[in-house]
């Protein structure tokens, strides 16, 4: 578990649904254990813009994006060579795209549908934490 800082977790939200990315940032507004800086991208392309201009603590990323599939920017070189902790979001639910995503080095994959504050801060937090010791 990441200790409670007066410096705010920075989080790049990365899905072209922006209804998506509003639940996500009020989702995680509502913990008190933690302060959030959020950035924004629609599209692999500016997800690689966003880190290159400030690089996130974790990114949360949409698995079907409008110019790529989050799987395929998780593995592009420009992307991986961050290491930046990932949590993926989908919607749909798929055990073989869970699956992948965890082959892929993401450190979670959760299902759209069923996102809830708890699962969102765990999921973040512990991407971090994770990343922090390896």
């Amino acid at each position: 578990m990441i200790v409670k800082s007066s410096v705010p977790l920075r989080v790049l939200i990365v899905d072209d649904n922006e209804a998506d990315r509003v639940l996500y940032k009020r989702l995680l507004g509502r913990n008190t254990q933690y302060e959030f800086a959020f950035s924004d991208a629609e599209a692999g392309d500016g997800a690689l813009e966003q880190m290159n201009e400030q690089l996130p603590d974790c990114v949360l990323l949409d698995y079907h994006l409008p110019d790529c599939y989050g799987l395929e920017l998780v593995a592009f070189p420009a992307f991986a060579k961050y290491k930046v902790p990932v949590v993926m979001l989908t919607g749909l639910g798929s055990v073989a795209i869970a699956r992948d995503a965890m082959n892929a080095g993401v450190h979670a994959c959760l299902n759209k549908r069923n996102v809830t504050s708890d699962t969102l801060l765990s999921s973040i937090v512990d991407a971090i934490s994770s990343s922090k010791l390896a």
